[in-house]
């Protein structure tokens, strides 16, 4: 899609004070999002890439930024995380939405200062950008209902290189993944095996957090359960001696 170059985008000092801010592949990742996002809604073989969305690529990232595809998947999941950004990608493309665009897109204070300027009539730059400020809080609001939607309807399973990049940024080794990504391909991608996974990311870090507390998985998937049967119920394994026997040196009842 080729790329506007008329428009403008505002960015506040308090950027500043992002958390994201010292990133330098985040922070230059999110401003480049925010230049290429759609100032209205378009369509592009059938697919309506609606305000505030970008219709990309993680190889076509890396190109235009000369980062890594590593770099540009990590640098993703931040904005992911504290929601600058929602994420829907397909076997051949992604839409990645920006939450809140209006309040980057916001022309009524560029708008004012020029009809000043020509016209020289104040008064009607104060009631028009009055208006301007009604329909762009409308605008908002309405798009950050959508963008709420999006995201929630938007989960796409990550492949199994993508898992074992994401443990692997963690300090986690390739085997782990392959357990937490087989298990929940094997179940649809659900929480529990009955609840539509929402966040992968989240998934993995609750797998890792468990697989930590209980020395490895083994198997067993996220809260102890593996094809719907708890751990306790599954046959035991030599993998499981180890953690089995530090448990029970750690229980002061058998001291």
């Amino acid at each position: 899609m080729a790329v506007n170059d008329n428009g403008f985008v505002t960015i506040h000092r308090k950027i500043m004070q992002w958390e994201w801010y010292t990133d330098g592949n985040t922070m230059r990742l999110f401003v480049h999002l925010l230049l290429l996002a759609n100032h209205r809604d378009t369509k592009w073989r059938g697919e309506v890439i609606r305000r505030g969305q970008v219709l990309t690529g993680l190889d076509k990232l890396s190109k235009e930024l000369g980062l890594s595809v590593k770099k540009i998947r990590v640098a993703l999941e931040h904005l992911i995380s504290t929601s600058e950004v929602a994420n829907r990608s397909t076997n051949k493309y992604r839409v990645i939405t920006i939450n809140n665009y209006a309040s980057y897109q916001d022309k009524k204070e560029c708008k004012g200062q020029a009809e000043g300027q020509a016209k020289g009539q104040s008064k009607g730059n104060q009631r028009a950008a009055s208006n301007n400020d009604n329909n762009d809080n409308k605008n908002t609001l309405s798009y950050e209902r959508e963008a709420r939607q999006l995201k929630k309807a938007s989960f796409s399973p990550p492949s199994l290189e993508e898992s074992v990049d994401h443990f692997a940024s963690k300090g986690w080794p390739v085997t782990e993944a392959e357990k937490f990504w087989h298990h929940f391909n094997s179940n649809g991608w659900k929480v529990g095996g009955k609840a539509p996974m929402r966040s992968w990311e989240s998934a993995a870090h609750n797998w890792m957090k468990n697989a930590k507390t209980y020395g490895g998985h083994n198997g067993a998937g996220i809260n102890g359960y593996r094809n719907g049967t708890l751990a306790h119920q599954q046959p035991l394994t030599p993998e499981c001696l180890p953690g089995i026997m530090q448990r029970i040196a750690d229980d002061p009842r058998y001291t």
